[in-house]
């Protein structure tokens, strides 16, 4: 898992125009593990698009678009999502098979991502399937593929239009939030968790989960005041209850 965190490499340096940024991995690298690369239950975005071995998954995909478009408009949710920016994020030449379906393709697979992860934050899924341990660790193990990304803004924009009232955080922090279970440590992401807002800085989850792993010198510093300030409470908790003794 921790072998698919990893930075893209830049789009210039592969020959494509600069606004390319979701592409696929180099021929050299996926023949030194090519099951590092590829999903093991879902595709997400062009790439790995009609693969058989992920076809079953399609069927929850295309039931929770429906469920969606029962509260919420399709012309709205076509109206959250820039289709024409979202093409130039991919290599243009893998684009051809399936430009017919690319619409479909973002806002299908961008709406299940969307309520996925609302639904792993609040516990209740639409579908039993989604309770099953093994299974979300296998569908978030896929959405962190290097291959299998949307681009954010893209999961941004349906957000605002899927989202609960009630919900009341950036994308970005809710995304995070389920993302930093595959995080190492004793659970410290959760317990103090960054303050993450909806920015272009943000390319995909990929770049989301790698950006706030990697901190900021501020937000090293924000964690070593976060335990200091704890364990002072602590220490004066328990001098307390010695002085009552």
């Amino acid at each position: 898992m921790l072998s698919v965190i990893q930075k893209s490499p830049s789009s210039a340096s592969l020959g494509l125009d600069e606004e390319a940024y979701l592409l696929k991995v180099p021929h050299q690298l996926r023949q030194v593990n090519e099951s590092a690369y590829e999903p093991q239950l879902i595709s997400i975005g062009p790439y790995h698009q009609g693969k058989q071995h992920l076809i079953e998954m399609e069927l929850y995909k295309n039931r929770c678009l429906q469920k969606i478009l029962k509260r919420e408009s399709k012309h709205r949710c076509y109206e959250a999502v820039d289709f024409k920016r979202a093409r130039k994020w991919y290599s243009p030449s893998f684009l051809n098979d399936i430009e017919a379906k690319f619409q479909e393709i973002m806002l299908v697979d961008g709406c299940f991502i969307v309520e996925l992860l609302r639904q792993m934050v609040t516990g209740e899924y639409d579908d039993p399937i989604f309770k099953k341990e093994w299974v979300q660790n296998a569908l978030l193990g896929d959405l962190l593929l290097f291959e299998n990304q949307l681009p954010f803004f893209v999961l941004v924009g349906l957000y605002h239009v899927i989202k609960d009232p009630t919900d009341g955080k950036d994308f970005a922090c809710q995304a995070f939030s389920v993302l930093s279970d595959f995080l190492p440590g004793p659970g410290t992401w959760k317990e103090n968790p960054p303050t993450i807002k909806d920015t272009d800085n943000i390319k995909d989850l990929l770049s989301l989960l790698h950006d706030n792993w990697s901190p900021s010198p501020q937000g090293i510093r924000r964690h070593q005041d976060y335990y200091r300030t704890k364990d002072e409470k602590a220490k004066a908790g328990e001098e307390a209850r010695e002085k009552v003794a």
